[in-house]
């Protein structure tokens, strides 16, 4: 059973035969989504993670890049998941230096549906991905997504038609992109509803 290409490559180079294999893809169910209002009137900018805070979900490129975003907005920089123990100081050390910078910087654990339906913005930076559930999530959320253009994310994003693909391990990629879909409410807008 493959979750996504990566999966199956996986297997094919362990020599699992591929006749052996099946490609299922996972989805999401659209119904638990529905009810979430899609229209995004905040007057802040909510940038949403979601997933375990650690280094292979590039959490650390997502912090650094919000340390060089220039915007007049006032931003909140949430995450939805839990923190691992061995990144925890990295992570609050990034934390304090945001906070002075004036972006919030939110831990939350549990059901990602509240976080999704106050989100501006839906960035995976990860550095490994098998699949990225939570890009249907927030797509499914009505979400602008900005993620690495690693195999798993780019399984289930077209460039710049339903979600932002950046250069995976780039910050530098990472902050234009933020920063494009800040400044462009109109490709925010063509982004969240090719999602849907």
């Amino acid at each position: 059973w493959c979750i996504s290409s990566l999966v199956e490559k996986s297997y094919l180079v362990n020599n699992i035969k591929k006749e052996k294999l099946s490609n299922c893809a996972l989805g999401v169910d659209f119904q638990k989504y529905d009810s979430l209002d899609k229209r995004k009137n905040s007057k802040e900018f909510n940038i949403l993670f979601v997933g375990n805070g650690n280094p292979e979900k590039g959490v650390h490129l997502l912090l650094k890049a919000m340390l060089n975003i220039n915007s007049s907005d006032k931003i909140n920089l949430i995450f939805n998941g839990h923190i691992t123990q061995y990144f925890e100081d990295i992570f609050n050390e990034y934390k304090d230096k945001l906070m002075e910078k004036g972006i919030s910087v939110l831990v939350e654990s549990g059901s990602p549906l509240k976080n999704y339906s106050q989100a501006s913005l839906f960035v995976l930076p990860s550095i490994h991905e098998s699949f990225g559930l939570v890009v249907l999530e927030a797509m499914a959320s009505g979400l602008p997504i900005v993620a690495s253009a690693i195999e798993g994310c780019s399984s289930v994003i077209t460039d710049m038609h339903d979600g932002v693909l950046f250069e995976p391990k780039s910050e530098e990629s990472l902050i234009k992109h933020i920063e494009k879909l800040l400044n462009d409410i109109n490709l925010r807008n063509n982004l969240a509803n090719n999602g849907l």
